[in-house]
């Protein structure tokens, strides 16, 4: 029997045999020897344990408070300014002062205070669910430094949700506190309306 072999051993041989006229005929099939490539290498991945970069935390500028009389509520102690005042210095769930606009004595402001026991938990469920009517409102959601105390302001849209008012929550110890009396944003720019005087209030938020 007659066996062809490939040619310089980059092939090899498969013989087929087909009949003929009063014979066989030997066929050899050539099948080329796979060729053996180095894998392409790869993009290094970033290591799990690399940090991400940290968002930068808002600050909000506030008033000195050197001549601010203290007051407290359910032993959240804080500051108002001279001329403001509380329904009471020992419980005060209300301040009240004149805001003064370039000079011009304007209409009374209302700043309301709650304060609560913390359980943990979000901060943003806790005022929702006392707040139930800002869900509806396309509320903001802005991480904030109001001197040295963090708190989450939580706005509503202007001119979509004139009822709801929006707050600021903060916690103190073991105590939630729930700064009240309006915050709203312009969905144009994204930007929180300020009140200097509510935000230096919530810097002097502090355990009495």
């Amino acid at each position: 029997m007659l066996v062809l072999v490939g040619v310089g051993g980059f092939f090899v041989g498969k013989s087929i045999f087909q009949p003929g006229p009063g014979r066989t005929h030997s066929i050899t099939e050539t099948t080329p020897a796979p060729t053996i490539t180095s894998e392409p290498s790869q993009t290094p991945l970033l290591s799990p344990t690399q940090p991400l970069p940290t968002p930068q935390i808002k600050h909000i500028p506030i008033f000195p408070t050197t001549d601010w009389k203290t007051v407290s509520n359910d032993g959240v102690s804080f500051k108002i300014p001279p001329g403001a005042t509380c329904d009471n210095d020992n419980l005060c769930t209300k301040v009240t002062y004149v805001w003064d606009y370039q000079g011009h004595s304007s209409h009374l402001i209302y700043i309301y205070v709650g304060v609560f026991d913390y359980q943990g938990g979000s901060r943003r469920e806790e005022f929702l669910k006392r707040n139930t009517e800002v869900a509806d409102c396309r509320p903001l959601y802005e991480e904030t430094l109001f001197g040295n105390v963090k708190a989450l302001q939580i706005a509503v849209e202007s001119g979509y949700c004139q009822g709801a008012s929006g707050g600021i929550v903060a916690i103190v110890g073991n105590k939630l506190v729930i700064i009240g009396g309006g915050l709203g944003y312009d969905p144009k720019t994204q930007v929180i309306d300020r009140w200097p005087i509510r935000d230096t209030i919530i810097s002097t938020l502090s355990m009495r």
